[in-house]
């Protein structure tokens, strides 16, 4: 059940809040030197994003949903991945082989998307033969297959954020991020996340077998929460590790976006500042600096569909 997002948070966000900033229940700390501008309070996400809270047995949290033709504009039509569709690349400048390879300075035309200079030399990239797990893959029905991709607080066993989804309608995607406006909403998180996934058949990810389901498996233990992932596990990563290395200079998610999608991000964040701009986010509010975030997580579950049908 979605409900309107309130305006004020709810008193756990506010207590979190208050130990975020080091209050402690005894009393606030003497007051500040009156600004020479009047402070504003910071607006929060469900402010800015349209969406609205969703409810469960372990407390609220928001949820961000729209349709991906509102994102980006569809090629014709979208429709099943189907096997054929040939994946090239571009050989690019030299800097882009460098041991950081930048994919931020691929010289495209912003109107086309194409390299300024003119088409350069492509190579067909798409595997002879097929893995089984993609053969599986495309037997399951398109309705029940979900695209996932995770942000978190950090390395290790920390908490989850941001949850993003896409799956298939019939004629178009619907997008889906579930957000924990602060660290008490994530097992509100995981757990609509769960029935989300317990509703497909197949889930596709990049790093997820090593990453995304391990952590979400163990965050959903430490909140009693039960959680299945669908039998069919596509991670993309090894696919393109098996099909693409030695002919892209390494197989990060934006690397290959730019090199066998052929398009580059605009308005993203380097997932390495993630972390501490949802922790700032959790210490001082302010929704606007996610919005970078969200879009870097809309960016990635996107990206997946585009690789899966240039891997078949």
């Amino acid at each position: 059940m979605i409900r309107d997002a309130e305006p004020r948070s709810a008193w756990l966000n506010k207590r979190l809040g208050e130990i975020a900033r080091g209050r402690s229940e005894a009393g606030e700390p003497s007051a500040a030197p009156a600004p020479a501008h009047p402070s504003r309070t910071p607006i929060g996400v469900e402010e800015i994003l349209p969406g609205g809270e969703l409810e469960s047995p372990f407390g609220r949290v928001f949820l961000h949903e729209r349709l991906r033709s509102a994102v980006e504009r569809s090629p014709g039509r979208w429709a099943k991945p189907k096997r054929g569709q040939r994946a090239k690349v571009r050989i690019g400048p030299r800097w882009m082989w460098e041991a950081e390879p930048d994919p931020w300075r691929w010289d495209l035309d912003l109107e086309t998307g194409k390299p300024a200079g003119g088409e350069e030399p492509c190579d067909s990239l798409a595997p002879e033969v097929l893995h089984e797990e993609l053969e599986r893959l495309l037997r399951v029905p398109f309705e029940r297959v979900v695209y996932l991709d995770l942000e978190t607080g950090g390395l290790g066993s920390s908490c989850i954020f941001l949850a993003g989804t896409m799956r298939w309608i019939g004629e178009d995607y619907v997008l889906r991020q579930y957000f924990a406006r602060h660290y008490g909403e994530e097992a509100a998180l995981i757990e609509r996340l769960a029935a989300d996934l317990a509703s497909a058949d197949a889930v596709v990810t990049f790093n997820g077998k090593s990453f995304d389901v391990p952590l979400l498996r163990e965050r959903a233990a430490r909140h009693l929460i039960s959680i299945s992932v669908p039998g069919v596990h596509a991670d993309l990563l090894h696919h393109s590790r098996a099909a693409w290395r030695g002919k892209v200079p390494n197989c990060r998610l934006t690397t290959l976006e730019a090199y066998i999608c052929q398009r580059r991000r605009s308005g993203d964040v380097p997932g390495d500042e993630v972390p501490g701009l949802y922790h700032g986010f959790v210490r001082d509010g302010g929704g606007d600096r996610l919005i970078p975030v969200f879009h870097h997580n809309l960016l990635d579950v996107i990206t997946m569909d585009e690789l899966l049908r240039r891997l078949i």
